[in-house]
């Protein structure tokens, strides 16, 4: 379910050298992704979108909204692709293991 409300958030965020302090505002929230314009001392940053399973935003100072979703399909794209390759690597040396174990059975 989409929350379509536009509200302004300050946030600090405290670095070594300064406090940072930008607003956000948000375009849609769900229970697990936030779409927001994010303005940083006064000047426009881009838009972000958060994802809260990942902890971190998957589409950063993107120019519109549609580019930051975009940005965010290619990295779950990028993630699922890795995860796909993780696993068949994974499954052919196990299925390799399990092999020399036949075989050795079968020399018994």
């Amino acid at each position: 379910m989409l929350d379509c409300n536009i509200v302004l958030i300050p946030f600090f965020v405290f670095n070594s050298n300064r406090i940072n302090i930008f607003r956000k505002r948000i375009i849609f929230k769900t229970e697990t992704l936030c779409l927001y314009e994010r303005i940083n001392d006064g000047e426009w940053n881009g838009f972000y979108l958060y994802d809260k399973n990942e902890s971190m935003n998957i589409g950063f100072k993107c120019k519109t909204e549609h580019d930051a979703i975009i940005e965010a399909l290619e990295y779950h794209q990028e993630q699922i692709a890795k995860t796909r390759n993780e696993y068949q690597e994974l499954k052919r040396k196990v299925d390799g293991f399990i092999d020399q174990i036949i075989e050795k059975d079968d020399v018994s």
